[in-house]
């Protein structure tokens, strides 16, 4: 599965991911990153110095029906192509001596062969207007992050990878895999209702379906990075691993971890005062709150891994 394909991409969100790849690909000293605040981009995201001679645009839209998104890709080529030719003295000052052999369209999802056909009559257009900072036998191409894997690795294994999320469960397919959880785990599933009743839930039932999708949609996530991001996958793992055993610490022996936000009478009262529940298995905020005075973790960082992790709005 290609890593950005299920998720709607914001249009700054996209660039920034892309310029990650980028700069992976041809290096810190490779690659020059055009900022278009002023006076625009002059058909470019940025452009390869490297000698490969690369022109990229990045380029997000919020269609889904595949037609409607050929024709914004589209479009999208016709402008910014028309660009380099409108502008074509401030793109050869902007390009110096570097000769483009190719413009690249970088997208989310390119599953159109129409597209691939308007390249290739734009391309021949382009050709024809003889641009001094144009190679012979210039192209224009589409890509998508899975022309990057290898770019995306690499950032895995250095722990900055932009990580999009899974493509989203249907509500027949939790179902499905809840059904499936429940008759191989038997008896385990009747001892889960017990400690929930044990634990004072108003509508056990309830709390048990609800807690057995969020399991199935948790498996979702970590299925998504063990694929797509390994050594984060590994990071998160060991995480959640190390967490697990704290919060088993702090229930048989009353003790605190180094890494707790609260006490440990407020996390295992949170149930009781009202507080939002925490999402089992998701790397989300938690939440606690005292009666009348809600408190929120600003984050922790684990010793053991040296993986951090910030709380939005901390």
């Amino acid at each position: 599965m290609i890593s950005g394909e299920h998720h709607i991409w914001l249009g700054d969100e996209w660039q920034t991911y892309c310029d990650g790849l980028f700069r992976e690909k041809h290096g810190s000293t490779g690659y020059v990153r055009v900022p278009d605040r002023d006076r625009g981009d002059l058909g470019m995201e940025g452009y390869s110095i490297d000698g490969s001679g690369t022109i990229y645009q990045c380029y997000a839209t919020e269609a889904t029906d595949v037609g409607k998104r050929f024709e914004k890709q589209r479009d999208k080529i016709t402008r910014d192509l028309g660009k380099l030719v409108a502008k074509k003295d401030r793109v050869a000052k902007l390009l110096g001596s570097h000769a483009m052999t190719c413009w690249v369209l970088m997208v989310p999802v390119h599953d159109s062969k129409e597209l691939v056909i308007h390249a290739r009559a734009k391309e021949e257009e382009i050709r024809k207007e003889d641009l001094s900072f144009l190679a012979d036998g210039f192209t224009v191409l589409i890509w998508t992050d899975g022309d990057f894997a290898k770019e995306r690795a690499a950032l895995d294994r250095a722990g900055v990878a932009t990580i999009p999320p899974p493509k989203s469960l249907t509500d027949d397919d939790v179902s499905e895999s809840v059904a499936a959880m429940k008759e191989a785990a038997g008896q385990k599933i009747e001892e889960m209702s017990a400690k929930l009743r044990r634990a004072g839930t108003p509508d056990v039932l309830s709390a048990r379906e609800r807690l057995l999708r969020q399991v199935v949609e948790a498996d979702n996530i970590r299925e998504h990075l063990r694929r797509e991001f390994p050594t984060t996958s590994e990071l998160v793992l060991t995480e959640l691993d190390i967490e697990e055993r704290d919060v088993i610490q702090e229930r048989d022996f009353k003790q605190i971890h180094s890494g707790s936000a609260i006490t440990v009478p407020l996390r295992f009262s949170y149930h009781r005062s009202g507080a939002p529940e925490r999402e089992a298995g998701c790397l989300r905020p938690r939440y606690w709150s005292r009666p009348g005075k809600p408190t929120r973790p600003r984050g922790c960082r684990s010793l053991a891994t040296g993986v951090s992790f910030g709380f939005p709005g901390a």
